[in-house]
């Protein structure tokens, strides 16, 4: 996984106020796992495991969804895990410090789930090949994940005001087609949805926070250094002379596998 754990211990304790685009992704992620007969009618104790809980906000939503089931919740960052602990009042939900790039766990899961975190893997095939083998026969892989749309009116802006290349971690990410690929390697059944959100912002330093208190703040975005009030205004120029107002898209995917 990319080296994001600094910016997400860092930003534990802002996350949940700013994850708004990831919440509503969980939503649809968990609507889509409800909508199987499977899960939506079983009442058994399933075990399920949530890999990059972060601050264990869906955590503890999935525990509503699924009351009986024991679930196992996974995070690279030491504080995202400490902070889910110490919000957590649900017997049924344990937090655990942990790389899913390097999974590994004597149980086998019913479910494995995970909501925007699998565009960080260095190597989702091989991640995604180690995970099946933690399913239970019949067990479901969900999880969403952004694709490299994501941000790309940034990215225009970016390059149309300081003219030269601008590289976001976005236009890293997995497209659609290529998670396809993946999925229909190891899985008898897949399904890959995408979805296109689009959030407006008051002014372009509102957008910028939003991408650092989520802790997505990487190498790759360029340094503070550049971001003057000048340099600010001549990208608010092109956003609006472009988009009519600051907006940007957050490219997802949606994908059920067993």
């Amino acid at each position: 996984m990319e080296k994001l754990e600094p910016e997400f211990n860092k930003y534990a304790k802002t996350y949940n106020e700013f994850a708004l685009v990831q919440q509503r992704a969980f939503q649809t992620l968990i609507d889509k796992v409800m909508s199987i007969d499977t899960f939506s009618n079983n009442i058994t104790e399933l075990q399920i495991c949530d890999i990059g809980c972060g601050t264990g906000h869906n955590t503890q939503l999935l525990g509503t969804f699924f009351p009986k089931a024991k679930i196992t919740a996974i995070d690279i960052s030491p504080s995202m895990i400490d902070f889910a602990r110490q919000n957590n009042t649900n017997p049924n939900l344990d937090f655990h410090v942990a790389d899913a790039e390097n999974f590994q766990y004597a149980t086998q899961f019913d479910i494995i789930i995970s909501n925007a975190s699998f565009q960080w893997f260095y190597d989702l095939n091989a991640t995604i090949i180690s995970l099946k083998k933690y399913l239970r026969p019949n067990g479901l892989l969900a999880f969403s994940t952004f694709g490299p749309n994501t941000f790309h009116e940034l990215q225009y802006a970016l390059k149309q005001t300081l003219d030269k290349p601008i590289f976001l971690p976005a236009t890293q990410f997995l497209n659609q087609t290529d998670i396809n690929s993946i999925l229909k390697n190891e899985f008898n059944s897949n399904n890959l949805d995408q979805e296109e959100i689009r959030k407006t912002y008051p002014q372009l330093m509102a957008l910028l926070k939003s991408i650092k208190y989520t802790g997505s703040k990487t190498r790759s975005i360029p340094q503070r250094k550049i971001w003057t009030p000048k340099i600010i205004k001549q990208i608010e120029d092109v956003y609006i002379s472009e988009y009519r107002q600051i907006i940007s898209t957050y490219q997802l995917f949606y994908a059920l596998c067993q």
